[in-house]
């Protein structure tokens, strides 16, 4: 499998079935639909995942490269609304504007950084102090700190 291309693209070129992973680089789904305001400006997407389709906004949408979406969000927030959540284009939107971590937060940063470890990009030491890190994060961008640099 090759990797996917690393240069940002835009919103106009995103295609039907490009893979769209959360902030840690955990999988949620593929791309179902590009959605643009009247204007013109991207309002955002559909993602198709195994929980079913849901609507991410544009400011939840991190970056658009050639062959992946990363969104700001985890895939526990694009997963949790359920039928009775709020809906936008007739989907279920996903948990946005949270900042507070979770212990599932917590599971997919260290997840995040075992995979980094089996690929050589830390060692033992960078390992210990950055699942460290993980543990006494109380927001997401303190996450974020501790699997910067990474290659999902």
């Amino acid at each position: 499998m090759t990797a996917p291309d690393p240069q940002p693209t835009s919103f106009l070129t995103l295609e039907r079935g490009t893979p769209v992973v959360d902030r840690f680089g955990d999988p949620v789904g593929e791309i179902h639909r590009v959605l643009i305001f009247d204007g013109g400006g991207f309002d955002g997407v559909i993602v198709r995942t195994p929980a079913g389709r849901r609507f991410v906004d544009a400011p939840e949408v991190r970056r658009i490269a050639g062959g992946a979406v990363t969104l700001g969000i985890t895939v526990a927030d694009v997963a949790t609304p359920g039928a009775d959540g709020p809906r936008m284009y007739g989907v279920p939107v996903a948990r946005i504007g949270r900042t507070e971590v979770t212990e599932a937060d917590r599971d997919e940063a260290v997840e995040c950084l075992k995979r980094a470890y089996v690929r050589d990009d830390l060692t033992t030491d960078d390992l210990g102090d950055r699942v460290a890190v993980v543990h006494l994060a109380e927001t997401l961008e303190a996450l974020d700190e501790a699997v910067t640099g990474l290659n999902s």
